[in-house]
């Protein structure tokens, strides 16, 4: 029945052959394969803990158990059964550690991950998987020299060389060597020139020098392999804004529109870019109003809203969106701003300084806003 598809005769054959034999393993075996194969995770765990009781040192089932409560998240179960396999393992299994390693790194168990992974790493320092996510816990764990560490013993053949090496350049960009960061990319490039990330790493250490034409360079060859990544047109048009380049910066938002028309941060950021200069702003407001379709609850996207009716002289409407702004977004200084110059509009000086007071906190350096202070304070 199951070879010809009838699954429904299949699992009726397989629970009549466990109702006449309940410890007839191949039927509940089967049974919980096709389980899984339809999608009903929870019913072959079920199965399989059935069969766990009957045969408890199975290392097959602990091993499937293992992978069904991972991918269900019930991550504490799947730890459970992949430590009972690594126990009794006849010698050290470095897979199986492996997966106990990286399910502590989901739970944010940093320090009992560091200690599997370095122990792989130690009896076999080819294992190239190890090294790397040995770098990303050693990075959680501010450790920022020895993760540098297990990211160059990546080698170039693996898979996750790429990865690894951009990896390193970010401890390097956060360390302050931008120099090095940017080398280190560059002579990834030299070795993997068709990997996209890469140059999509290299734009962001351009970006961090503010160095913006040459990440733009480095983003728009990223787009020549993948034209059609609308996050990566995405971030070219946050460059292009950068730059002070506005049509091109309008222009890549398009392209990211033309791909996807329901993309909630291209539409949110035409829009608020056409707010902020006081332009085609009832087109703004059709574009804000349908990327916040898409991200009802998004903070950002119910601020630029709220400029919109600012700039469109509707001070009431802009306070309910810009509100509702600041209480999902309250330690954003841009819409701490916005909402104050709404209450100085509204004559409502109290708390107007109130918002403005606090956008400084956020953010020290907005002269702009301390300029604000001291005019609604001269009244």
């Amino acid at each position: 029945y199951a070879d010809r598809g009838d699954t429904a005769k299949a699992e009726a054959a397989y629970r009549k052959a466990i109702e006449l034999d309940p410890e007839f393993l191949p039927a509940r075996i089967n049974l919980a394969g096709m389980q899984e194969a339809a999608g009903d995770l929870a019913l072959a765990i079920q199965t399989c803990e059935e069969i766990s009781d009957l045969v408890p040192n199975n290392q097959l089932v602990h091993s499937k158990l293992a992978y069904l409560y991972t991918k269900t998240g019930n991550l504490d179960a799947a730890l459970s059964h992949y430590q009972y396999l690594l126990d009794t393992a006849p010698q050290f299994d470095e897979e199986i550690a492996l997966k106990i390693g990286l399910l502590y790194f989901e739970q944010e168990n940093f320090a009992d991950a560091e200690i599997l992974l370095r122990r792989i790493t130690g009896e076999n320092p080819g294992n190239q998987h190890a090294h790397y996510y040995l770098g990303h816990t050693l990075v959680k764990t501010l450790k920022p020299e020895e993760a540098a560490q297990a990211f160059q013993a990546v080698k170039t053949d693996s898979d996750l060389f790429p990865q690894a090496r951009i990896q390193l350049a970010f401890i390097y960009s956060q360390a302050g060597d931008m120099h090095g960061a940017q080398q280190v990319i560059q002579e990834t490039i030299a070795l993997r020139p068709d990997d996209v990330s890469l140059y999509h790493a290299l734009a962001i250490v351009h970006a961090e020098k503010k160095d913006y034409q040459s990440a733009i360079a480095a983003l728009q060859k990223a787009i020549e392999h993948d034209s059609a990544s609308e996050d990566l047109l995405l971030y070219l048009g946050h460059l292009y804004e950068k730059a002070g380049m506005f049509n091109e910066s309008i222009a890549a938002m398009r392209e990211v529109l033309a791909i996807n028309s329901n993309n909630a941060d291209a539409l949110n950021f035409i829009g608020y870019l056409y707010a902020e200069r006081g332009i085609h702003l009832r087109e703004a407001r059709i574009l804000i109003k349908k990327a916040l379709a898409v991200k009802p609850d998004d903070g950002y996207i119910l601020d630029s809203l709220g400029w919109v009716y600012y700039k469109m002289e509707n001070y009431k409407k802009a306070l309910t969106y810009l509100e509702q702004a600041q209480r999902l977004v309250p330690d954003d200084p841009t819409i701490a701003e916005h909402l104050g110059d709404v209450y100085t509009r509204l004559n409502k000086t109290g708390k107007a300084l109130e918002l403005y007071r606090r956008a400084l906190e956020l953010a020290p350096d907005k002269q702009a806003v301390q300029q604000k202070i001291n005019d609604l304070e001269g009244l």
